[in-house]
């Protein structure tokens, strides 16, 4: 974990991406659901670094296309949540658009500022 991170704290996406495909295979041995393990993976797997989709795009891309509420109950629970990049999932604002969301199971400023910081850092701004 301490790779993925400081390759992340470092700018170096390749690097942050290799160590995080190294984390996910301890996903299933978590005591999270089936899905929310499959949907954690095909987060870290398929939506890299300054990358950001909705909660039904990662359904969709999970292969649960009507799935987006049960997708962000597992991203409230990723048990790494810096690690596999749950911050880079926002909620859909019609036609297209995307907004904040929440993050870290909360929708209070001290998590959405935190969201924030790390979309920033990899050069995404989203409206709240």
């Amino acid at each position: 974990m301490a790779a993925a991170i400081q390759a992340w704290c470092d700018g170096d996406a390749s690097e942050a991406q290799a160590a995080l495909t190294e984390l996910t295979r301890y996903l299933p041995a978590s005591s999270l659901p089936e899905f929310y393990n499959e949907v954690l993976e095909t987060l870290a797997r398929e939506v890299h670094w300054g990358e950001v989709v909705t909660y039904g795009e990662l359904a969709a891309l999970s292969g649960n296309p009507r799935a987006a509420r049960a997708v962000g109950a597992a991203m409230a629970v990723n048990p790494i949540p810096f690690v596999i990049p749950c911050h880079r999932v926002a909620r859909s604002a019609g036609s297209g658009r995307r907004s904040l969301g929440g993050y870290g199971g909360g929708h209070d400023e001290k998590s959405l500022a935190i969201k924030r910081i790390l979309l920033a850092r990899e050069g995404t701004v989203l409206p709240d």
